[in-house]
This record gives structure tokens, sequence and C-alpha cells, in this order.
């Protein structure tokens, strides 16, 4: 299981070798140089994964995405809901505040 201490690029790493490599040349080729060495070093040194980490960064993801997709629609309230019952208050907080972050309103 992957705690809060696991890093972004641990995960990144974990999930992108979990893609296989078609999926995986797909997300990476949408790298910066900068994020594909990152993520590069950071898969060759990965060692052994276990499945119970390996499960929780796709389910981390999974989560992230759904949120995402509600966020994106104008449902934010819907997300912040889904994502405190699934994972407490304080996470889905620190999800939602990361995706708020991201999402810009182009001006007219």
């Amino acid at each position: 299981m992957v705690d809060s201490s696991t890093g972004g690029k641990r995960k990144a790493a974990i999930l992108v070798s979990t893609l296989g490599a078609a999926k995986a040349s797909a997300v990476l080729k949408n790298l910066s140089d900068d994020e594909l060495e990152q993520i590069t070093l950071e898969i060759a040194s990965l060692g052994t994964v276990r499945p119970a980490e390996r499960d929780s960064v796709l389910i981390e993801c999974r989560k992230t995405m759904v949120a995402q997709d509600f966020v994106t629609s104008g449902d934010f309230d819907s997300a912040r809901l889904i994502l405190e019952e699934a994972l407490g208050t304080e996470k889905a907080l620190e999800i939602l505040t990361r995706l708020q972050g991201n999402l810009q309103e182009i001006p007219f």
C-alpha cells in the first residue's frame, strides 16, 4: 500500500511501468526532457513493487481522474463529497487543491 510519504515521482514511475511499453510511451512523449529524465531514473531504481503498492497507486490515479472529470464538468461539490467519502477530508482537500490549481479559465 502507498502511504502518504510515497513521493509523486515513485507513484508516477509505478504507474508508467504498469502501463506497458505502448501506453507508457504515449504518456511519456508528453513530458519535458527534465520530467522524462526524472521518471526514467525513478523507473530504473524502482526495484520490486509489491502488488498492494501498485494497486494503491492505480486506485489513487483512478480517483484523481474521477475528481478531475467532476471538476472540469463544473460539479466541484460532487467531486469533493466523493473524495471525502473515499479518502477522508484531508486527502480529498489535497487532491482537489492540486487539481484546482491546474485548472485555468481561458479568457475570451
